[in-house]
């Protein structure tokens, strides 16, 4: 039997600042931040400085998406100065420019398709957004939406255009720490198999359709995928205000204790009617509000909150924040 490796063989090292944790993953979406004048520069917008590898998709564009980037910007002759973003679908691209047009003029912006320019794989397509605004305000939407395309398709499309048209991923070196780990776990090769997965967790749904969360009814089929997680807060705001909200003007949604900044603060833009914040102890204030609404006009376009993330609310508020969810 080979020896058992200590504890201390087996710890992983602190990885050097700025690159990807864990190590050796380009698709990483944390990096090591070991000191807290560094996650100071995070916050203000001056990371690029000490990044590397890989950065959380929606604070900075990632390596292989500006390397993809570069290809297009050749390829249709940007001019110096100008900027592009790139967009998996037509409807986010048009949602940039709409962005732009009412949060960072004057500028002229213009969409583009480049899905042949960038060798996307089939069925993808990707679309570029043309802009001469200034690239920190455009970049709250890029941060708001969650939408850019994927660093993963920007791998495969560089990939692609290198000749190597085999669906190959970046994953850690073989010897290095956690290639183990991806040998053992290799992704499911069908896209449509590994949604069904997903849904079938998130429902609680067994093979044999008996349900471990205790919901009667749920189904895989109730889930809906988006993503990125700011992609799903994005685009439900945009489903509310489109029907429920439709025509009410300036009706708001309401958070419980969601702090996650960047959740709510796009609802702080003009083009918003803004939100209700409340926490464990102003739920009275919320249930205070949603009693002045009708099952024909709700007091609230929508009730966001981090549940079932963090532990239950107390008892007898459960039953309030699900209804109103």
């Amino acid at each position: 039997m080979p020896p058992i490796p200590s504890v201390a063989s087996t710890i992983q090292p602190t990885p050097p600042v700025g690159h990807c944790v864990p190590p050796d993953t380009p698709h990483s979406v944390c990096n090591s931040i070991p000191e807290w004048h560094y996650t100071v520069a995070f916050a203000t917008g001056k990371a690029e400085l000490w990044l590397k590898d890989t950065v959380y998709p929606r604070q900075m564009v990632h390596q292989q998406v500006k390397r993809l980037t570069a290809v297009v910007v050749e390829a249709l002759g940007v001019r110096e100065g100008d900027h592009c973003l790139l967009f998996p679908t037509r409807l986010l691209a048009d949602e940039c420019r709409s962005f732009i047009e009412a949060h960072a003029t004057p500028a002229s912006c213009e969409v583009c398709c480049v899905t042949e320019i960038a060798h996307a794989p089939p069925p993808h397509q990707i679309f570029a957004v043309l802009f001469t605004a200034d690239l920190s305000k455009v970049m709250k939407f890029y941060a708001f939406t969650g939408s850019a395309i994927s660093s993963r398709l920007a791998e495969l499309c560089m990939l692609r255009l290198a000749g190597e048209l085999r669906p190959t991923l970046g994953l850690p070196p073989h010897g290095s720490y956690f290639s183990e780990y991806y040998s053992r776990h290799s992704p499911l090769k069908s896209a449509e198999d590994a949604k069904r997965v997903i849904r079938r967790r998130f429902s609680g749904t067994l093979e044999d359709g008996v349900n471990i969360r205790g919901v009667p009814g749920a189904s895989p089929n109730d889930v809906y995928l988006f993503s990125t997680g700011m992609q799903a807060i994005w685009r439900t705001h945009q489903l509310l205000h489109a029907t429920v909200g439709s025509g009410t003007g300036s009706k708001k949604v309401a958070h419980v204790n969601l702090l996650y900044g960047e959740s709510y603060k796009f609802l702080e833009l003009k083009t918003s009617a803004g939100y209700y914040f409340f926490t464990d102890e102003t739920l009275d204030a919320l249930e205070a509000l949603l009693a002045t609404g009708t099952p024909e006009s709700p007091a609230i376009l929508g009730l966001y909150t981090d549940f079932p993330g963090k532990p239950p609310p107390p008892h007898g508020r459960h039953e309030t924040a699900s209804r109103a969810c």
